[in-house]
């Protein structure tokens, strides 16, 4: 009855309103809901008639504005001078007032970011940044805004939220969340992580894409702010941060490079994910929808793995491999030459993996108990097949099931249309051809170095197999290290020299321009139906087209190159100059250049403002060869950084002479001298680092960077931290990548080196490289208020970080 006196006054109160004829007056203070009082003749009228609850003397909340945190509001109605309008559906139109006079808005298909400011009885809401997305015909988003706009006072009672507009020209009534009376009970939210949303719909201002296959686009978060994205074919890592604010800003990584089918949605799915590096999210039900909260955003929509329509895969189909037979049609039977190359496994998780002769596919399917059946192809090899192949007719076979049935331990896949045919499949093992044994003996337990590609055009060789290697399992796996890549793949052998390859995830790191790891996967990759022999102790893997490649490895330690000299490696050499056959190049500062030549052959640089590292093979007479691998790419001032570099990657002769090292140059263009570091104080005299175990395994997050021209303040500092664990190892995240590195720390000293890092392009405004050259140019170290603030070189400034909560 209170809220229908409420009404009914402010719809006579405002009919009084547009039939008063006596021209403005002066404004009066308000009372109530804010309702201005016009004069001593209308001040009982308006009083009687407005009837909305004010706090009573006494009553006023500790906090200003304490009654609205917490709560989700639903719009129920306007009242205005026009009579009275009511929300369509108050479940999508609602603010939620935060801690910091933030305000999260649903605008029906528009999410909106205010702010707000209160007293405990007056507010103004400010509307902000927005979507744009294009919601339905029916849509009450604009009359909502606009109102919330024009808030002047509010008051809440009896669980409902009264807001007056200016000048008393309207009221918005709200109620909490999941308390109206028609509405059903509603859903408990389901939580962000440890759930597998599969993508169903893109709304943007074009409108909605509906996807044809959710359970092919799907996207996990997990407890460590990283998350495991399905692309169709493809297989991406991505990290992110979510808040009770319903922020969630999302950064895609590394990512496998299958060529996906035709119908294919992937590049559509992860524009619209790669757009959320501004995101948000929220439930609708039992959905999840994630917002790009740019001007011209849009939303996507997520449901829970396992809650569509399709049909779980039927058990008794799973668990064997099929070998396909023969296909009988209205012509006849066809009998299939080797059954062994035509195979099919089906899951219990839906997907399925074909084997078309020389080409691996994948698929998925749907079956019920009934026996229907439905296979989709998915990504596949593309290897041209022997001219005896039946891979065509095979494949064209799978996309024509439409039921199944299983008779006799063999299974027959039934084209349902009405000319269709017949295949016939036996479980693998059951026919006279002999199965692939288990991985061959020789093959395993041998690291393969790749010594030289053989064509038809002509033999290529390697010029340093020590960068591209195999390693086949005996669990049917294999370790691939593809120059400054490593791989993961999987094969099958036999004792008849059979090999099939088939390449898995890999990690995406920009190799040296002298890499021939392109050339490496692409041999690699074609091996899918290959043989392999030995030859002088040598692997010779070939491929079985009739103009396949051929790759011949050697075993690891085989070749000539002696290991690393003792007496070069354990010491970080600082450059000290260049003697060239023109000019002497005298080091400004040598603490600024240096390299640390490893005992396993890799080697660690600093090069000025940037880190990086390499691999080298130096032999007991001299020789040495020095491969530059990845780096940070920062623009340093004043630098040597360049010649530095391009020294090492000419090194051909090293030699020692008064404590010091010397690295000659090919062609005799210079000769580059290099002093032993100073240990760092507190380093421990056989090498390894004092570990400051006062601020060691904390995750540190960077707030502000204070330098002698200011101070900068970092807007998200859980996009820039770096952990020291107490082995002397140090990871870090800098913006959009991450790293590791190695550090020695002890009384206040402090050294930090890099190690090896992603390279991806993080946004404009990123403070990454100014993060990671301060981290490079660490020299000290202390703790103050549960703080860690790390002193850059030649006093160029103080980074601040505090504990992640």
């Amino acid at each position: 009855m209170k809220r229908l006196a409420l009404i009914l006054g402010l719809v006579l109160l405002f009919a009084l309103a547009a039939c008063d004829t006596m021209g403005p007056q002066e404004a009066l203070p308000t009372t109530g809901v804010g309702t201005t009082v016009a004069g001593e003749a209308t001040a009982a009228p308006v009083e009687a008639t407005a009837e909305v609850p004010a706090e009573s003397e006494g009553e006023t909340a500790a906090t200003p504005g304490a009654d609205l945190l917490g709560t989700t509001w639903e719009w129920v109605s306007l009242v205005d001078a026009a009579g009275q309008t009511t929300a369509t559906d108050p479940a999508r139109y609602t603010i939620t007032f935060n801690e910091g006079d933030v305000a999260n808005v649903v605008a029906d298909c528009n999410t909106v970011i205010a702010n707000f400011f209160t007293d405990g009885t007056n507010i103004t809401i400010e509307p902000g940044m927005t979507s744009l997305v294009a919601c339905p015909e029916d849509t009450q988003d604009q009359m909502f805004v606009n109102a919330l706009g024009s808030s002047e006072s509010y008051v809440v009672e009896d669980g409902e939220l009264f807001i007056t507009l200016v000048g008393g020209s309207g009221t918005l009534m709200f109620r909490a969340a999941g308390t109206g009376g028609a509405a059903e009970a509603p859903v408990a939210a389901p939580a962000l992580v440890g759930t597998t949303w599969e993508w169903t719909e893109f709304t943007t201002m074009l409108g909605t894409t509906a996807v044809a296959d959710p359970t092919r686009y799907t996207i996990t978060f997990n407890d460590d702010g990283t998350a495991n994205i399905k692309a169709d074919c493809n297989t991406v890592l991505a990290t992110y941060t979510s808040d009770d604010t319903g922020a969630l800003p999302l950064t895609l990584g590394p990512s496998t490079l299958v060529a996906c089918p035709p119908d294919s949605q992937v590049d559509v799915f992860l524009a619209g994910l790669g757009s959320l590096t501004m995101g948000a999210y929220q439930f609708d039900g039992s959905d999840l929808l994630l917002r790009n909260t740019a001007a011209d955003g849009g939303v996507m929509r997520f449901r829970a793995a396992g809650t569509g329509e399709t049909t779980a895969p039927a058990g008794t189909l799973t668990g064997t491999t099929w070998e396909w037979t023969e296909t009988v049609t209205m012509l006849g039977a066809t009998a299939i030459a080797d059954p062994t190359r035509y195979a099919i496994t089906f899951n219990e998780d839906g997907t399925a993996n074909v084997t078309a002769d020389c080409n691996s596919v994948t698929a998925t399917y749907t079956a019920d108990e009934t026996g229907g059946l439905s296979i989709i192809l998915g990504a596949s090899t593309a290897m041209a097949c022997p001219e005896d192949s039946q891979a065509t007719e095979f494949l064209a076979g799978l996309m024509a099931t439409g039921a199944y049935e299983l008779a006799d331990g063999g299974l027959m896949l039934i084209n349902t249309a009405a000319d269709g045919g017949v295949m016939h499949f036996r479980a693998a093992g059951g026919g006279e051809t002999a199965e692939p044994g288990a991985a061959g003996a020789t093959l395993t337990g041998t690291t393969w170095e790749w010594t030289e590609s053989i064509t038809m055009v002509g033999n290529t060789a390697v010029a340093d197999p020590t960068r591209y290697t195999i390693t086949f399992n005996d669990d049917g796996t294999a370790n691939i290290k593809a120059d400054c890549n490593t791989v993961l793949g999987n094969y099958t052998s036999d004792e008849t020299g059979a090999l099939g390859l088939t390449l898995g995830p890999s990690t995406l790191m920009a190799c040296p321009p002298d890499s021939q790891v392109n050339e490496f996967l692409a041999g690699l990759q074609s091996m899918a139906t290959a043989t392999y022999q030995f030859e002088n102790g040598d692997l010779i893997i070939g491929n079985m087209a009739a103009d396949g490649p051929a790759l011949r490895f050697r075993a690891a330690g085989a070749a000539e190159t002696a290991p690393a000299a003792d007496t070069l490696t354990g010491v970080t050499w600082q450059w000290v100059s260049t003697q060239t056959p023109v000019e002497m190049i005298t080091v400004a500062d040598p603490t600024r250049y240096t390299i640390t030549f490893n005992e396993d052959g890799t080697a660690g640089i600093v090069a000025d403002c940037n880190v990086g590292n390499a691999t080298y093979t130096a032999a007991p007479d001299g020789a040495i060869d020095i491969t530059l691998g990845v780096s940070t790419m920062a623009f340093c001032v004043d630098s040597q950084d360049q010649q530095f570099r391009t020294g090492l990657d000419g090194a051909a002769i090293y030699f020692f002479q008064d404590g010091d090292l010397y690295i000659d140059m090919v062609a005799s263009s210079g000769t580059m001298r290099f002093t032993a570091a100073e240990p760092s104080k507190g380093e421990a005299g056989g090498g390894l680092p004092a570990v400051a175990g006062e601020f060691a395994g904390t995750v540190w997050q960077l707030t502000t960077i204070t330098k002698p021209d200011g101070t900068i303040t970092i807007n998200d500092p859980s996009r820039y931290t770096v952990t020291f664990n107490a082995d002397g190892s140090a990871n870090w995240q800098a913006d959009c990548n991450v790293g590791s590195a190695t550090y020695t720390g002890s009384d206040g000293g402090l050294a930090v080196t890099m190690g090896a890092s992603t390279m991806a392009f993080c946004p404009p405004g990123s403070f990454d490289q100014i993060f990671l050259g301060g981290l490079t140019n660490a020299m000290g170290y202390r703790l103050e208020g549960g703080n860690l603030l790390i002193d850059m070189l030649y006093e160029s400034g103080t980074m601040t970080f505090a504990p992640a909560s």
